[in-house]
């Protein structure tokens, strides 16, 4: 199996509740097969909100000073897989983590002259894991 470095992104505010406890696991488990992982507590960033300026669709950067974003944007860039878990709050995920992936889209995604959205990380591996207690 082949390993390598994997990003988990943990946007659950409950320290030990279940998103917690699954991804624990998942990283020891990782860990077992050679991979190097690092977790981001996505609770713990420090992340200003977008302004909706735009300018990163020209730029191809944000134009707020730099924070955590860029950060979390090059782990992205750098790692062979990734894991974003979190909870789902009233059919939604935690602001937190939105807040993070509004200020990151110029990274992730690019745009066709029509305006046909372009992903700028296709084929790499993502596992999305979420809990709910609504039914």
């Amino acid at each position: 199996m082949k390993t390598g470095k994997i990003l988990i992104l943990n946007a659950s505010p409950r320290k030990r509740g279940n998103i917690a406890q699954m991804v624990a696991e998942m990283t020891d488990e990782a860990k077992a097969q050679g991979a190097e992982v690092e977790v981001i507590d996505v609770q713990k960033l420090d992340v200003k909100p977008c302004i909706a300026c735009m300018q990163c669709r020209s730029k191809g950067c944000c134009v707020l000073p730099g924070d955590d974003a860029q950060r979390v944007l090059q782990l992205i860039k750098d790692c062979d897989a990734m894991v974003i878990a979190a909870p789902c709050y009233w059919g939604n995920i935690p602001g937190t983590l939105k807040i993070l992936f509004d200020r990151i889209v110029y990274g992730m995604m690019d745009e066709s002259p029509r305006g046909i959205p372009r992903p700028l990380h296709k084929g790499k591996r993502c596992v999305l894991v979420s809990t709910s207690t609504t039914p």
